[in-house]
Order: structure tokens, then C-alpha cells, then sequence
């Protein structure tokens, strides 16, 4: 009977890590079930916190795809219900996001977590009970390199379509893959505060105004910050890798990525430039497009202009 207690127990206090399985669509399904069970406070090391921020991503993806194709339809655009009931939707999807971002910001590892296979997971979008070829495909990413996608006509069916421009993407997650949500995840915060931070004007209905300032201010503007800055270290991070082990977005001496885009050395210099000008653009201290006491166009007086010539602009100096 203790033994039994124990196993018990044992099963209780470690659901999810000892369930992650995330190689397959069963094992997809497996995991996140054990992850709904879960609450974060309970999540216990990082392997449990990213595979919950998968699973609750998953379900909030569906979620949000039936809605918009079952409900949003039956609304009247035009009334004060509408406009009430989007904002709703929009607040739920924003809380999800902001609580996935909160447990990604506490994973700080030194090591490869888990392998995930997102081009086997299937899921039923729309709820109709049956998969059509794109949920099927859904998770695919385009060909690495692929700088076209063939046309669809002239192909003998949907899953030759996918095959020849798509492939499954298999992941080995690892810190950079953490920033790199994080970093998407604040993007996205921003962007959604910024929406519930207007409004329809009542006696104008093709107008909208600003009814909350302080969203603006106080959570848009940090959050757009706060997702420059964790794109700086997702770059910081890749540059410093050594392996390559089923990297997502690979640095340029790594091959084994599934990413679409292939990052050469030039293309992280540009990056690192590119975030520093938005960074600076961000906090007020450039402008765009402009002339300020005599500066050149777009340096504000005693910043430090960015060019192709700047030290900066080494690979992995500038952050």
C-alpha cells in the first residue's frame, strides 16, 4: 500500500516532464494533454515550462481559428457588440500570450532541452472532424533556400504541392529557440495592446481615437522594447552556438537548420545594424527620415551614426 502511495505521488509530482513527447502527432497529443492538467506554478523545470508554452500555444491557435470561422461570422459589424466582443476575444488571446512569455523569461538553460517535430502534428482547425490537406501541412515550413513557391497549378494534388515546396521541420530546442519566442511573443503583446488601445469613434464610425493612452505608454511601448531586447540576445545567442544539432534558425557556421531563410555572416551583421537603428529609433534618441540641428539625416547630435564601415558592424559585436 506505501509503494502504491508512492507511485502516486511520484505521478502527481512530475505529469508532464516524464510525458513529453513531442516527436509525433500521438505524442503531441499525449503531452498536452498531461499539460492541461498543469498549472505553471507547478512547472519544474524548463524542459516542463517550454513544452507547456507549446501545448497552451496549440490550444490557443485552435481556440482562436474556430472562433474566427464560427462565431466572428455571426456578429453585426456594425454594432457596439461587435466591437465589444472582438475586444474580448482579443483581451483572452493577449492574457495567454503575456503568460507564456512570463514562463519563457524564467528558462535560462546551458543545454539542448527536448526535440520536437512539428510537421507530424495534425490538427483538426476547424473542428469539422475531418483534416484537409493544409491542417495536415499546417506546421510544414517552406524548402531552406527556396527563395520561390511553385505555383499550385499543374500539380497533380494538394500533398504534391506541400512535398515539393515543403518540408517537416525538426527542432532541437535550446536557449536561442526560447529568446526566439520571447522575443515574437513581446511583438505580439505590443502590437495587441496597441489595437485595444483605439476604438471606434461612436458618432464617426469610419474613425477611430485613442481611449487609452497609459496602454500606450505603459504596457505597447515596454513590450516593443522588451522584444528588440530579446531579439538582440536570440542574436547574441545563435552567434555563440557551437553544435549542429537540428538547429531552427542556425548561425552561419551551422548547416543543420530547417529555418527557411539561410542567415550568412552578412546577414547577421545586418540584423545586429538594423536592431540597433530600432532600438534608438524606439527610445527617441534617432529619427527617420529627418534632419535635427545640423546632424546628418537621421542622427540625432552625439549619437554615433551606424554604417557598413562602423566596427559595429563586425560580426557579434553589435548586440
Amino acid at each position: 500500500m506505501r509503494a502504491l502511495l508512492l507511485l502516486v505521488v511520484l505521478a502527481v509530482s512530475f505529469p508532464l516532464h516524464a510525458a513529453i513527447d513531442l516527436s509525433s502527432n500521438s505524442g503531441m497529443q499525449t503531452t498536452c494533454l498531461q499539460a492541461r492538467k498543469q498549472k505553471p506554478e507547478q512547472l519544474r523545470d524548463d524542459n516542463e515550462k517550454v513544452a507547456y508554452v507549446i501545448c497552451s500555444g496549440v490550444d490557443l491557435l485552435t481556440d482562436t481559428w474556430r472562433w474566427t470561422i464560427r462565431q466572428l461570422p455571426t456578429l453585426q459589424l456594425d454594432s457596439r457588440n461587435f466591437r465589444q466582443q472582438v475586444r474580448d476575444k482579443l483581451e483572452v488571446i493577449l492574457g495567454k500570450l503575456q503568460a507564456a512569455r512570463q514562463i519563457l523569461e524564467t528558462v535560462r538553460t546551458t543545454k539542448p532541452l527536448f526535440v520536437i517535430h512539428p510537421g507530424e502534428w495534425v490538427l483538426d482547425l476547424n473542428g469539422d472532424g475531418t483534416i484537409t490537406p493544409f491542417e495536415r501541412h499546417f506546421f510544414w515550413v517552406a524548402r531552406r533556400g527556396n527563395d520561390q513557391i511553385a505555383a499550385f497549378s499543374g500539380i497533380s494534388s494538394p500533398a504534391s504541392y506541400y512535398e515539393k515546396n515543403f518540408i517537416r521541420p525538426v527542432m532541437k530546442l535550446d536557449q536561442s529557440d526560447v529568446y526566439w519566442a520571447v522575443a515574437y511573443l513581446n511583438f505580439a503583446e505590443s502590437a495587441l495592446n496597441m489595437v485595444l488601445s483605439y476604438d471606434f469613434d461612436p458618432a464617426r464610425k469610419d474613425r477611430i481615437h485613442l481611449r487609452d493612452a497609459n496602454r500606450v505608454k505603459n504596457v505597447a511601448y515596454p513590450r516593443l522594447l522588451e522584444g528588440i531586447a530579446a531579439s538582440r540576445k536570440l542574436r547574441q545567442s545563435l552567434l555563440a552556438e557551437t553544435d549542429d544539432d537540428l538547429e531552427w534558425i542556425g548561425n552561419p557556421k551551422q548547416a543543420s537548420s530547417t529555418f527557411p531563410l539561410i542567415l550568412d555572416a552578412q546577414a547577421f551583421i545586418t540584423w545586429g545594424a538594423t536592431l540597433e537603428h530600432l532600438d534608438k529609433l524606439a527610445r527617441g534618441k534617432t529619427l527617420l527620415g529627418g534632419t535635427a540641428a545640423g546632424s546628418k539625416p537621421g542622427v540625432v547630435p552625439g549619437w554615433r551614426s551606424v554604417d557598413q564601415s562602423s566596427a559595429t558592424h563586425k560580426l557579434g559585436a553589435t548586440s
